[in-house]
């Protein structure tokens, strides 16, 4: 096997076990039905997200040592807004691309994590899961002793800004949803910007 990646085995069992999971909840009314598809839906696209960021990662000598012969290893960059290196690196498809990997993030942060109830926190956490993304790449290219997929200190950034515009995407559909969880018995904390349970609510 030259590379390895994330197959969709593994995400077709997690939906099967989350849903067995998730109908418990539902029984002992734990949860709403909303809230676990919100969930749902968020853990999909955790899953694609390191697929897309990390996977797939060469790791036969042999397929490395022809990926060196081509030239087609990356370069880790460190500078930040280095004009030149952002020239020759971004096209306006990898801005757009670096732009929207985050911004679902950003939506569903405070949706998902109670804790995450404002811009700073939920930002925060945005650069922090950049940053993870970022520094996964350069430990497995230190693993496999070639730059796979290189470091790019701007790729935080606008990761960063893209979970901006996805937490403001959620502020102006508060509304919308603060109607939608009210009629399933579920409480909207429209200053808060988070979810929480109330069952029992007459």
């Amino acid at each position: 096997m030259d590379i390895l990646i994330l197959s969709p085995i593994l995400l077709i069992t997690f939906v099967i076990l989350y849903g067995l999971v998730s109908t418990i909840y539902l029984l002992r009314k734990k949860t709403s039905i909303i809230q676990l598809l919100i969930n749902l839906s968020f853990y999909i696209y955790l899953f694609l997200l390191i697929n897309k960021s990390l996977f797939p990662i060469p790791i036969s000598e042999e397929y490395i040592q022809m990926l060196i012969e081509q030239e087609t290893e990356s370069q880790n960059k460190f500078i930040p807004l280095d004009i030149k290196n952002m020239i020759d690196s971004y096209t306006l498809s990898g801005i757009f691309d670096n732009l929207l990997l985050l911004t679902p993030f950003g939506f569903y942060a405070p949706l998902v994590f109670k804790r995450i109830n404002n811009l700073k926190s939920t930002l925060l956490l945005v650069f922090i899961t950049s940053i993870s993304i970022e520094t996964s790449k350069l430990l497995i290219s230190s693993l496999i002793s070639f730059t796979y997929k290189g470091f790019v200190i701007d790729n935080i950034i606008l990761n960063t800004i893209g979970g901006l515009i996805g937490f403001l995407i959620l502020a102006l559909l508060i509304p919308i949803l603060k109607k939608l969880f009210n009629k399933n018995k579920m409480y909207f904390d429209h200053n808060k910007f988070f979810i929480k349970e109330n069952i029992n609510e007459n």
